[in-house]
């Protein structure tokens, strides 16, 4: 299997499992925001960054699990190993989500933590920095507080990956 097959393959998986979802505001198809993100990265100078870009959202919005996430790699040995690595990022960027009766200040805790596991490693600092501007680019789309609060979330979180 070539990297473009893989990608390809990378993308039908994505797209599958985010078929009929839409994004907050536009109304638009979801998958065209990972989609968005892996444009930011040259698959062939960036593959770990660009496949895990397209599979970001997979596990925590739609169930997806590291194991197939590496299957997706067939029986080639060295695209297995790097779609171990993707795996990797993508639990990485992967949100837990915060308890029903939790405060605002622990969900802002727990985001934080999550930016910070991100943080770690140089692949999922990346993909994240391209996920929040790719989400900033978009927020003329919903409601004026709706906009404000998530420019200062995700300014904040910007300034907290690229120091």
């Amino acid at each position: 299997m070539t990297l473009d097959e893989l990608y390809s393959r990378t993308c039908e998986f994505a797209g599958g499992r985010h078929a009929g979802q839409r994004r907050e505001g536009s109304g638009e198809p979801y998958f065209n925001h990972p989609l968005s993100v892996a444009a930011a990265f040259d698959l062939k100078t960036q593959p770990v960054e660009k496949l895990a870009a397209i599979l970001h959202d997979t596990i925590e919005d739609c169930g997806a699990t590291r194991e197939e996430i590496v299957a997706l790699a067939g029986d080639d040995r060295q695209l297995r190993r790097m779609m171990a690595e993707v795996a990797l990022v993508v639990e990485l960027l992967t949100h837990r989500p915060s308890s029903a009766g939790a405060t605002r200040e622990r969900r802002r805790e727990q985001y934080r933590e999550a930016l910070l596991r991100a943080k770690s490693n140089p692949h999922s600092r990346l993909v994240k920095i391209a996920d929040l501007r790719d989400n900033m680019s978009t927020l003329d789309k919903l409601p004026p507080e709706r906009q404000a609060e998530l420019r200062f979330k995700y300014s904040g979180a910007l300034e907290l990956l690229e120091a």
